[in-house]
């Protein structure tokens, strides 16, 4: 599994730097890797992180080092990390509510280093265990404070460059979010897009 998340997130990577900074060619392909890297974290990432497999569920010797406490933080990471990357997804797409998210997801991320340096410090024989969630709640904090510190217009123009009819669209409904036209604008100047 961690070859899995390994491969994706490099993949993810390369083609966000891609997006960001060269053009719209694979704006798909990122969100189709988002979405299931997002789909992987929730399902598997009790498996991920604590390093079993499914046949591990089957052995008593595997299942009694796990403790409580590994199950709920590795539940609630899955979760986390599912979230943040689709808020992430939210902040690429710049779909409504992307600030909100992209706010929420550095929160939880901040919350879950906290929490992990925390423990980290204390339990001696589990520092492996809560590294993973330092580092990739630390990489994910990072990513969303670079968007959040970004201004929205300039993060619009980067990444819509090829679209200025989108962008000017974003523009005008900005101003006002509750005009229904400038709504309808928008959501025809984004099927464009696609």
């Amino acid at each position: 599994m961690k070859k899995i998340e390994a491969t994706s997130l490099l993949v993810i990577t390369f083609l966000l730097i891609y997006r960001v900074f060269v053009g719209m060619e694979v704006h798909v392909f990122l969100r189709v890797l988002l979405t299931l890297l997002a789909i992987f974290y929730l399902w598997f990432g009790f498996f991920l992180f604590n390093r079993l497999g499914f046949k591990d569920l089957l052995k008593k010797k595997e299942i009694r080092k796990v403790s409580a406490m590994r199950v709920v933080s590795s539940i609630v990471a899955g979760l986390l990390y599912s979230f943040s990357l689709i808020a992430l997804m939210f902040a690429v797409n710049f779909y409504q509510g992307m600030q909100g998210m992209m706010l929420l997801a550095l929160i939880l991320n901040l919350s879950m280093l906290a929490l992990s340096v925390l423990f980290f410090a204390f339990y001696k024989k589990d520092k492996r265990y809560y590294r993973q969630y330092i580092l990739r709640s630390s990489v994910l904090a990072l990513v969303f404070m670079a968007f959040l510190f970004t201004p929205v217009e300039k993060r619009l123009v980067r990444l819509f460059q090829e679209y200025p009819g989108f962008i000017e669209a974003y523009k005008e409904y900005w101003e006002e979010p509750g005009n229904q036209e400038k709504l309808e604008k928008l959501k025809e100047e984004r099927s464009a897009i696609r």
